[in-house]
């Protein structure tokens, strides 16, 4: 499983490599410094290593 700075280095990695993407946001609980981490924050690496 990636941790959470490979999985940020491989979504910025991927919107510097096409010159179309101009903007990369984060949105949602992980963007929140006093939420408690829930099961999708847990999950987002291996759901986005299928």
């Amino acid at each position: 499983m990636r941790s959470e700075k490979e999985m940020y280095g491989t979504i910025l990695g991927f919107a510097e490599a096409d010159e179309r993407i101009r903007v990369v946001t984060l949105e949602g609980s992980r963007t929140n410094i006093h939420v408690v981490p829930d099961e999708f924050q847990q999950g987002l690496a291996h759901k986005a290593d299928m």
